[in-house]
């Protein structure tokens, strides 16, 4: 079994006066003792499968993100040994049983990566077909640190191949590029709709915990081949606000362990509209433009009460990496993905990320706060100058338990600190509201129409 090292981060408190520094605000980073959980032992239910439960829990340093990323291995035996060629899946049933991993066992019968999810989902669905020989398991996710299964097939297992016209292991049923040997998994991330990313742009000095100097609307898919490694990866940014007077750059760094990329962007107007395309081929990973200037991606605010939200440029990105790489190095979407402000010349990352020589975490500041956060759907962003717990006062309960309370604070919002239109133009800008819209119109005017004949008939 693995031991994961006890973690302990320092209690952090600061009392701040007006301006742009924050209310007072203390926050608390979990104290957690990381120890492996007692393997045990059942059967499932209706055949004599032996499943071993080996996960961890506990807990990992707060960081005021509101998604969980959990590493997962699952090795898989029959009377003869490992099984390879098993198929492994991960399913989030809140997102209607989506795949958000997906593997075959290689020789020595493992498959592994990593599965992101909501804080607010508390339990995800594993499912491992050996043959034709389905095993589902509930995965509670909890405190979940590792997800770590062992599942014994009594007897000789036997992988057939058909059905499975690019021969990569995963069958057609559950390939995603039934054609492409390459690729047989699409993970999107978030599961549904978008990400908010939310960022202030003082750093080094705490801002005014507005959380609009930056936001961006984010949306992330990893193409996986049948070993569960990353092969692809495309990324939608939407600028959606800008409330600070200094200009910033959006870039992205993926970690050099990625190596070598083929990176394309296509920036599109607010219209929709390509503007440029640039594709060049990177030796790694480091500070890849999505969206320049920011004066120039967004033509107001979008931060005060009286203005009509105006939206703002988007970049698509396709990266293809030159040797598959595992999720685990990869890291978690929206990975790296920070703004480089012109005016300091500085760059604002997440918490986590980048540590000094004695282990500080140079991106949360002095009052315990980071400069970047996380929403995991339409989010409405607070109005310039108003502090982030006026317009969200579950904000506060949660981050002073460290993320275990109030896990939705993003969902109950105080209209009269937030900006409004933001929710109305996430959901007008989908493709399904637009549909619906559109149903509703026809339905209206099929409805006039047979008033109009009834009028005539009764006339």
């Amino acid at each position: 079994m693995k031991y994961l090292a006890s973690l302990m981060i320092v209690l952090a408190a600061a009392n701040c006066g007006g301006g742009k520094k924050k209310a007072a605000m203390w926050w608390m980073a979990l104290l957690g003792n990381q120890t492996a959980q007692t393997a045990e032992t059942t059967s499932s239910a209706g055949d004599s499968v032996t499943t071993t439960n080996n996960d961890q829990t506990g807990t990992t340093g707060f960081s005021f993100q509101t998604t969980t990323t959990v590493p997962v291995s699952v090795t898989v035996a029959d009377s003869n040994g490992p099984v390879q060629g098993a198929v492994v899946q991960v399913q989030d049933p809140s997102a209607a049983n989506t795949v958000i991993f997906q593997a075959v066992t290689n020789e020595t019968g493992q498959a592994s990566g990593t599965f992101t999810v909501d804080n607010t989902v508390t339990e995800v669905t594993l499912v491992v077909d050996a043959g034709g020989n389905v095993v589902t398991q509930p995965v509670n996710t909890t405190n979940l640190v590792t997800c770590d299964r062992d599942v014994d097939y009594p007897g000789d297992v036997t992988i057939s191949s058909g059905g499975d016209q690019d021969g990569d292991g995963i069958t057609d049923a559950n390939d995603a590029y039934p054609s492409d040997p390459t690729r047989a998994t699409k993970v999107t991330i978030p599961g549904s709709g978008q990400s908010i990313i939310a960022y202030e742009d003082l750093y080094p000095s705490p801002g005014d915990a507005d959380f609009n100097d930056y936001v961006v609307k984010v949306s992330n898919e990893e193409d996986l081949n049948a070993a569960g490694k990353v092969v692809r990866l495309r990324g939608s940014y939407t600028h959606i606000a800008r409330g600070a007077g200094y200009t910033h750059q959006l870039k992205l760094t993926l970690p050099a362990a990625a190596g070598a990329l083929n990176y394309t962007v296509k920036q599109y107007s607010a219209a929709g509209a390509l503007e440029s395309t640039t594709t060049n081929h990177y030796s790694n990973g480091s500070g890849l433009a999505i969206l320049g200037n920011s004066n120039n991606t967004i033509t107001q605010s979008n931060t005060s009460s009286g203005q009509t939200f105006t939206p703002g440029k988007r970049a698509d990105i396709e990266i293809t990496f030159d040797t598959p790489v595992s999720q685990s190095t990869l890291g978690s979407a929206p990975f790296d993905l920070y703004i480089h402000v012109n005016n300091t010349g500085l760059d604002v990352h997440f918490p986590r990320m980048y540590f000094d020589a004695n282990g500080k975490d140079q991106y949360m500041d002095t009052n315990g706060f980071p400069w970047a956060l996380q929403i995991p759907e339409a989010w409405k962003w607070p109005l310039e100058s108003d502090n982030i717990e006026n317009g969200y006062p579950g904000f506060r309960p949660w981050y002073l338990s460290s993320g275990t309370t109030n896990k939705d604070w993003y969902s109950s919002a105080v209209s009269s600190h937030v900006f409004n239109a933001s929710s109305l133009f996430a959901y007008l800008k989908s493709p399904a509201s637009w549909m619906i819209l559109g149903l509703i119109a026809a339905i209206a005017v099929i409805g006039l129409a047979l008033a109009m004949i009834q009028r005539r008939r009764a006339a």
